[in-house]
């Protein structure tokens, strides 16, 4: 979900007229999306303004519904890097290389002519069927999720959408067995399996190049096909899962069992009173409903 700032790019999984990208077979391969460290929503037509945009009881996209949210949402910032929207404005240009600061960043504009060589770079996501409920799990790594018991919550989801390391053997009780789109860093990047989509999320133009050298170099794998629904503004029932301390005020991940769990707060990594404070409000908002966990 974007909320007032920046894009950058997604592809998704395998088009058949699309073949040459499917050198490595489809039954090794997985999708790989690119992304920018929001999620961005699509822009919302003017003469949606007012109406209902899905047939949930309750849909992200409705506007009118907060002012606070409406407020904040910046429907002129497209989701996507495309071909055709390649050049970002200098704002936000500015806002996205100061995210991860390099000593001599490359050209954007080369960088991401060469990517667009190998993966391809139309926006596949222009369907809209407001007759249509579809439900969007976002699931964190909390220790909140241990012994919640949300697992086939989780896995009734259409799309469920994991980050990082996001374990789920062992943990399929708490977390579910599904997932749909795994978020990553190159730094945190893992094999997938091929039913997953890889949605890189890129904090730096070396980011890029480190996906379009993998992806020349046959070390990720991948198909392409639109994808008619992502986290968009335009019919999405969103939940939330896994954010957040648990019951007891710790910080750490539902997988270990971490004594210095406090300490996460004050890496720098995360603002996690931020994160909270805007999770609170667009839960307010009813934008999204947030499952504290235990």
């Amino acid at each position: 979900m974007r909320i007032s700032n920046k894009n950058l790019l997604s592809t998704a999984k395998g088009v058949t007229n699309m073949a040459y990208l499917e050198t490595q077979g489809v039954e090794d391969a997985h999708r790989v999306k690119l992304v920018p460290s929001y999620l961005g929503m699509q822009k919302l037509s003017k003469d949606l303004v007012g109406q209902k945009t899905c047939a949930c009881d309750r849909c992200v996209g409705d506007p009118g519904v907060s002012q606070w949210f409406d407020e904040h949402f910046d429907q002129d910032i497209l989701p996507l890097w495309t071909k055709a929207n390649m050049k970002l404005d200098p704002d936000v240009y500015n806002w996205w290389v100061m995210l991860q600061p390099q000593f001599k960043p490359h050209n954007l504009k080369d960088v991401l002519s060469k990517l667009f060589l190998i993966v391809p770079g139309e926006n596949p996501y222009s369907s809209w069927n407001r007759s249509r409920c579809r439900r969007c799990a976002v699931v964190g790594n909390s220790g909140n999720l241990h012994q919640s018991h949300y697992g086939a919550d989780i896995n009734s989801h259409d799309f469920i959408m994991r980050m990082n390391q996001a374990p789920t053997i062992g943990f399929e009780t708490d977390v579910g067995s599904r997932t749909t789109h795994h978020f990553m860093y190159p730094e945190s990047a893992k094999n997938l399996p091929a039913n997953i989509s890889f949605v890189l999320v890129p904090f730096k133009t070396l980011d890029l190049l480190w996906i379009t050298s993998a992806l020349s170099m046959g070390e990720i794998r991948f198909t392409y096909a639109p994808v008619k629904q992502f986290l968009r503004v335009d019919k999405d029932k969103v939940n939330v899962y896994g954010f957040g301390a648990d019951s007891r005020g710790n910080w750490h991940h539902y997988w270990e069992n971490n004594r210095y769990a406090g300490e996460f707060r004050k890496t720098g990594v995360h603002d996690a009173d931020f994160e909270a404070k805007l999770i609170n409000s667009l839960a307010e908002a009813g934008k999204i409903r947030v499952f504290r966990g235990n």
